[in-house]
């Protein structure tokens, strides 16, 4: 039968014992070393004349444990209550466990980063009760306090590793720094009398089917059933040295130090999170011997940049697990093109049940296996068996069924949740694992795969594993085997392929040789219905989870909905040339510099147009043909042909509403957010009036309010008081001040964004997700006084400069867009000078503004006649839309295809750049800065690496270079010009972070109307998005890396311009939604993606500065003069044509953490690279070969934004 059992034992020592015992045993060695870690300081524990990284032997260890144990029972700390640590991978873990096993208290070790989510936080505290809760530092403190305040006054004892400075606020807790309780003698008075645990050495959570994390308690027999099996079959000893690069709340990593501890060996920390230039450091200065590692981490370290230059030789053995086993994987670790290690070994294991297989190592030399790898065999004490699913009776052996692992290892069910996953049979207690295991004829186990994955065929079960397996033989392809129902079938079977080179490797090619092996070894009933390439999902790696485990279920569904919408696909209608379509042909090779001839009218034009070119044509439309063809027009009619023939059709109707005003202020039926709710507009009211009040400002002066877009938050997470400024002044030569405050507040009756307030929501309300709400005020006198001044007065224009400076400088205390009118003495005239945050506009909406203002100044028109024009579409109604769709099919397959993009990028980190020298990236002013968790900046760690006279970050320094191939690159290849100067930029930053993938923010003008195919009726017309008068524009973040390090230059080219025109699409994504999808890891990475650089095609500077070049009939009525901007962010990149053969290139940048010097550096790196891409002559290159030097790049010139 399918049930083996693995050598009996019969009695174990406790854990501290074991521990004890290796102290005895060992006690000047290296209990651990933390290189990223100076000496603590703390008596008993560190040498007085230590110096360099942190060492402790395992007598000092011992002392440090005995001692802090002994300070925390004075304290109180009784027996049995748990110890909860919100850690990083440091050497108090090692301290905080060992003396919370010599307590015995249950250690509890937590991912820091829940501190920052309520209601995950507030659920596991309660679930453990602590007595003592330990944080690294001021920040997750101030964290904890504002999320699970309530459940910190609950414990006995907040510890911070290091010392928190924060002054004594009103109410705010009490935290003991390490010092001080290492050096604390006086008892405490009142002992814990909260929860208590028996038998419980750590507290392990587990993903479970809930949406909240299982709670495993772990007895000392749990641990050390597989702790003392790990050490005796992988022969652990003092002499083995552990790279602990897993997280430390980890049940892997967990059970992998406490193995360590008993059997004397050394814990090595390379650094507080994976880093994989650490990690192969610290295998080399520390001659490390063993190393645990998933699959990701195997792949991140063998593609390392100088993997080829290292030796791991020190390594005895590399132990996989985290996720399946493939031959590849092995392969990879032991071979010269991978890890070279010389022996690997695997096990299987969960919190529930940890390591209770392990199998024997296999060694280089040996013949690797082409079938399925053999987790192993069951531990000493340890049961194994495969049983039908829903019964406990094990089957034949070598039958596929469920696997049931007991033992003493299992531990004995969750705490405060359903156990019906474990069961006790003969007085051995047992757990129903949901993975579908065989057991071969030598007794080891083999795992298929999950049984929510099984695919079931007419009845019959397929194993996507066995079919993973088979197709895996063709040696360039990656497959992933899902299910998709069908009508006949039940369901099928469809291959996934990701191939290993697509640079080179030719995609229809390996496909056929797939079919043909699947055809060959599976048979009819196991070869799969359809085969798709990973880059037909709009995907360049598979969606996996935060343990680098692959969603299957979003993967089905992205298969899903693509066989869909290739189904629906109708083919593409081809017609006679008509004089509309001749007109089209000619706008789109205009606006896109391909030749009329070589554009095919049939086929869509995404193919070599992006968003902002479709947005330039929709213009041109409107402006020669008079008629409206909107960019969501375009998308749904991507080919000419079909274009001219929308245009030819008769409008039937227009949803357009015109822009009146209430007379009084707006009430439940006006706020979509309130959804019908009287207890949710009253709720607005009551929120919003306090804030109007402040500024002299009722209920009555409201006019609309409305949730803001997901995009908006970026703006408005204030991180300093000038956060997402914009300082703009424009010049009004030969207008006096009143003239121009009449002509502006006569045409900001247009253009309700220019007077709106932010307001934030407090989490504890629920508003279906809305974090802000905008007011929009009336423009009355009451919103006149607190957005305007006029009464500043300079004497010739350059004054502007330093006028009004810092005033009005936290536009979220008050209206977010202020003006100050200044008189100007010589020459006369007048100016205004805009201090607004982003999140009211974006450079559509304000060229639209500016427009209308020097419409009305250069035509004298009246406030009559500028309030009779007929205005522009309200953001409102974008707005509402946007809020009401964001969560349906639409905006969730949007949201889906960033986050497949992104998912896993927790492993790019050392890909940011530039690398931090200070907190925070702020661009010009930074009084007032604060943490993105909101504690108060210390101002003396931010100081500017060039002198005062020399810092030009806010402004930025503008470099030009001459590129004479870019028509020939247009026409022979289709490749734009902001494609090739995107991948110069991308290559950039994988030259200065020396690693193969670049991540940094872009922003996409996303002027579209949102998830229009959820909501838009075929009989609607909706105004053309270009006229919106708001902030359309989106942030999204790329994510490019090479598919080799030789990948050819065309191929890059070719793939970014598709990915650009995926990510033009997709622009709209809802922001929350995409980090819905995403781990907390990656959604940190990703927002700091985007707050370390960011890159902007730009393309009105070429049209910009052709008109100031060109001869005016007379002076035009506006003049922009200046234009600051205080982004949050540590470089951003503004690109653009000069001319047609002349590339533009701005940076601006955070003065904190670039130079003068290594800006300017940096712009002609990549214009030289830019350069070099856009020769045609290097096109079948490596972009290897790119050059960042030898190009004719100008000097510093005058910025033209």
């Amino acid at each position: 039968m399918a049930e083996i059992c693995g050598e009996p034992f019969h009695s174990l020592p406790d854990i501290s014992s074991l521990f004890r015992e290796a102290v005895d045993r060992n006690p000047h060695v290296e209990a651990v070393v933390s290189l990223h870690q100076k000496s603590l300081n703390l008596p008993r524990l560190d040498d007085e004349d230590q110096h360099g990284s942190l060492r402790w032997t395992y007598s000092q260890l011992y002392r440090g444990a005995e001692l802090l144990a002994s300070r925390l029972e004075r304290l109180g700390v009784r027996k049995g209550s748990a110890i909860a640590f919100f850690c990083e991978n440091r050497a108090e873990w090692v301290l905080l466990c060992w003396t919370s096993v010599l307590l015995g208290c249950p250690f509890v070790p937590l991912n820091s980063r829940l501190a920052g989510n309520e209601t995950e936080v507030n659920y596991i505290l309660d679930q453990v009760s602590p007595s003592v809760i330990v944080v690294v530092d001021e920040r997750v403190a101030l964290l904890l306090e504002r999320k699970a305040v309530l459940k910190l006054r609950k414990a006995h004892l907040l510890v911070s590793l290091e010392k928190i400075e924060l002054a004594v606020r009103e109410g705010s807790l009490s935290w003991t720094s390490l010092h001080e309780l290492w050096s604390t003698t006086k008892p405490s008075n009142s002992p814990w009398e909260g929860r208590s645990f028996e038998d419980t050495t750590v507290i392990g959570f587990t993903s479970g089917t809930t949406s909240y994390p299982k709670a495993c308690p772990q007895s000392s027999e749990n641990l050390m059933t597989s702790a003392v099996a790990v050490r005796s079959l992988r022969k652990l000893g003092p002499s083995d040295r552990l790279v602990q690069h897993l997280p430390g709340f980890a049940a892997m990593s967990v059970l992998i130090s406490l193995t360590f501890g008993i059997s004397g060996g050394t814990i090595v920390y390379p650094s507080a999170q994976f880093n994989a230039t650490a990690t192969l450091d610290a295998i080399k200065t520390e001659k490390c011997t063993y190393m645990f590692a998933a699959p990701a981490i195997i792949k991140a370290l063998a593609i390392h940049p100088t993997m080829s230059q290292r030796s791991l030789q020190t390594l005895r053995i590399v132990e996989l697990g985290g996720a399946p086993i493939y031959p590849e994987i092995l392969a990879l670790s032991t071979s010269e093109q991978g890890l070279n290690c010389s022996r690997v070994g695997c096990g299987w294991g969960m919190t529930e049940s940890p390591a209770p297989l392990l199998a024997e190592p296999w060694e280089r030399n040996m013949p690797m296996p082409t079938d399925s790898i053999p987790v192993g065999k069951p531990i000493r004490g340890t049961r194994v068996k495969v049983c039908t699913p829903g019964s406990n009776a094990p089957l034949k052996v070598g039958n596929e069924g469920e696997l049931h692992v007991g033992g003493p290892q299992v531990v004995r069910g969750y705490l405060n949740a359903n156990d019906e996953a474990f069961y006790t049979e003969n007085g051995i207690r047992w757990i129903k694992t949901g993975d579908m295991a065989r057991i071969d004829e030598h007794g080891n186990v083999h795992i298929i795969g999950r049984y929510k994955d099984i695919i079931i065929r007419g009845g019959q079960n397929i194993s996507p594993s066995k079919i993973e397996r088979c197709l895996e033989k063709v040696s360039n392809v990656e497959v992933q085997v899902i299910g998709i129902p069908d009508d006949l079938a039940g369901e099928v079977p469809i291959a996934v392929l990701k191939l290993s080179n697509p640079a080179t490797d030719d995609p229809q090619q390996s496909v056929n040789q797939v079919r043909q092996l699947a055809m060959g070894e599976l048979g009819p009933t196991e070869t799969p219905h359809a085969y798709l390439l990973l880059h037909d999902l709009g995907l360049d790696t598979f969606p996996i989870t935060l343990s680098g485990k692959i969603q299957k279920a979003k993967l089905a569904g992205l298969v899903r909905e693509h066989l869909s919408s290739q189904a629906n696909s109708s083919h593409t209608h081809i017609s006679d040339m008509s004089t509309t379509e001749h007109h089209l042909l000619e706008l789109w090779s205009k606006v896109s510099g391909v030749a009329a001839e070589n554009i095919d009218q049939t086929a869509s034009v995404f193919t070599f147009v992006d968003s902002i070119t479709t947005m330039r044509f929709s213009t041109l439309v409107k402006k020669q043909l008079q008629k409206d063809l909107s960019v969501d027009d375009v998308i749904s009619h991507p080919s000419i042909n079909d274009q001219a023939k929308l245009l030819d059709t008769p409008p039937t109707r227009s949803t357009a509403k015109p822009l009146t005003q209430r007379s009084g202020p707006p009430t439940v039926v006006d706020m979509v957010h309130c959804q019908g709710d009287a207890w949710k507009a009253n709720l607005t009211e009551n929120l919003t009036i306090p804030f109007l009040a402040d500024l002299g400002l009722g209920w009555n002066d409201v006019e609309d309010v409305f949730p803001t877009p997901d995009t908006s938050h970026i703006y408005l997470n204030r991180q300093r008081p000038q956060t997402w400024n914009q300082r703009v002044i424009y010049l009004a030569p030969n207008t006096d001040v009143q003239t121009l405050n009449k002509a502006w507040q006569a045409i900001l009756f247009h253009h309700p964004m220019f007077r709106t307030i932010a307001l934030p929501i407090p989490p504890e309300f629920d508003f279906e997700g809305a974090r802000h709400i905008f007011i929009v005020l009336r423009p009355n006198e009451n919103y006149w006084n607190c957005s305007t001044t006029t009464n500043l007065k300079v004497n010739t224009p350059d004054d502007l400069r330093s006028t009004f400076v810092g005033e009005w400088a936290d536009s979220l205390s008050g209206p977010l867009i202020r003006i100050a009118f200044v008189s100007i003495q010589e020459p006369s005239g007048s100016a205004f000078i805009l201090l607004g945050n982003h999140a009211a506009f974006d450079n559509f909406s304000m060229d639209l503004l500016f427009s209308d203002l020097q419409t009305a100044l250069e035509h004298n028109l009246s406030a009559e006649n500028i309030l009779q024009a007929p205005g522009h579409a309200h953001f409102k109604h974008f707005a509402e839309k946007y809020y009401i769709y964001r969560t349906k099919s639409s905006a969730l397959e949007a949201a889906t295809f960033h986050a497949n993009r992104l998912r896993g990028i927790r492993e790019h980190v050392e890909s940011l750049w530039p690398k931090p020298r200070a907190p925070g990236c702020f661009k010009g002013c930074d009084t007032g800065w604060t943490h993105p968790d909101g504690l108060p900046g210390n101002p003396s760690l931010r100081r500017p690496l060039d002198p005062p006279g020399n810092r030009h970050g806010l402004d930025g320094l503008t470099r030009t270079a001459p590129v004479k191939h870019l028509k020939a690159m247009r026409s022979q290849y289709g490749i734009l010009p902001h494609v090739i100067l995107k991948v110069a930029v991308a290559l950039f930053n994988m030259s200065r972070t020396n690693t193969c993938t670049a991540l940094f923010a872009n922003v996409e003008a996303g002027r579209t109307w949102p998830f229009t195919k959820d909501w838009l009726n075929n009989g609607e017309v909706l105004p053309n998005p270009l006229s919106i008068a708001g902030p359309m524009f989106q942030v999204v973040v790329n994510r490019i890396s090479l598919d080799a390090s030789n990948e050819r230059v065309i191929d890059m080219l070719k793939k970014m311009q598709e990915e650009q025109a995926l990510l033009s699409k997709h622009s709209q994504a809802p922001l929350f939604e995409i980090q819905k999808q995403l781990s907390e890891e990656d959604v940190q990475v990703m927002n700091e993606a985007m707050t370390r650089q960011g890159y902007n095609w730009a393309p009105g500077i070429q049209s910009g500065g052709s008109e100031r070049g060109a001869q005016r009939e007379k002076p035009p009525a506006l003049v922009q003069f200046n234009r600051q901007a205080f982004d949050d962010i540590g470089l951003a990149w503004t690109c653009g044509l000069l001319d047609p053969e002349t590339f533009y290139l701005n940076a601006s940048y955070d003065d904190c953490q670039l130079s003068k010097a290594e800006a300017h550096r940096a712009i002609e790196e990549v214009l030289c690279a830019a350069v070099w891409l856009s020769n045609p002559e290097n096109v079948d290159k490596g972009v290897n070969e790119c050059r960042f030097e030898g190009v004719e790049v100008s000097g510093w010139i005058k910025s033209l934004e």
